[in-house]
């Protein structure tokens, strides 16, 4: 199933998406190790479970200043949420990692458009870009390799919907974790909300690039043009 590019969609469609993917593409369990599982959010109880969990990451352990943190609910949720595909990693029923992708072409990305250089994609934007957003793990499990399967999780995701390029944002620190996976630095610039950081770029059809970094996206591309030959 791939989900196709509408000028507006409601939270409930959204909603109607992410559980018919989930059903199509076997993401209602994309990974399970027993330590954790991973899936595409859908349930209202699920997402408000994410905005828990970032409340407690953001503001709670990191004390960063939030324009969207809701101090009596204790959540965190924002616009991009609405139109957005949330993955969350799952210890039984609680929320231990997160990450949010979201499609220009059918979301709003507000100030995200310049600040990554969404136009540098040149005519496959908005219909073949995406944008990830919230990677968020537990501090418990930070050395268990719970961002880059969250991250293979948010690729297989991308691949299966016809998406070339993918943008971020990080910290100095995180820089060398992204280019492992085979993003590419693109520039400094300034967040709204977090300060200077850097925009990343990955081009999902890279395979060149994606074996020189031993991705562990590579994989995974690889299975998916397996089967798209198969089909």
């Amino acid at each position: 199933m791939i989900i196709k590019p509408l000028e507006a969609r409601s939270c409930q469609h959204i909603e109607e998406d992410n559980r018919n993917f989930k059903e199509s593409n076997g993401l209602n369990k994309f990974y399970d190790c027993g330590l954790f599982r991973i899936c595409l959010a859908y349930s209202s109880e699920e997402l408000i479970n994410i905005y828990r969990f970032r409340y407690n990451i953001y503001a709670e352990e990191i004390n960063l200043p939030q324009f969207h943190a809701n101090h009596t609910t204790e959540k965190i949720e924002d616009s991009l949420d609405c139109s957005g595909y949330n993955f969350a990693a799952f210890q039984g029923s609680e929320v231990v990692g997160a990450m949010r992708v979201n499609f220009p072409r059918n979301s709003c990305i507000g100030h995200y458009e310049s600040f990554l250089d969404m136009n540098s994609a040149g005519h496959l934007h908005p219909n073949a870009t995406s944008i990830s957003t919230r990677l968020i793990v537990s501090p418990r499990l930070r050395s268990r390799g719970l961002a880059v399967r969250l991250c293979q999780a948010s690729y297989k995701f991308g691949l299966l919907n016809g998406i070339r390029f993918n943008f971020l944002d990080c910290n100095d620190h995180l820089i060398r974790f992204f280019s492992r996976l085979g993003f590419t630095l693109r520039r400094r610039a300034e967040h709204p909300e977090y300060g200077m950081g850097n925009v990343m770029r990955l081009d999902l059809l890279d395979r060149a690039h994606l074996v020189r970094m031993r991705s562990p996206f590579l994989s995974i591309l690889d299975d998916t043009a397996d089967r798209s030959v198969a089909a």
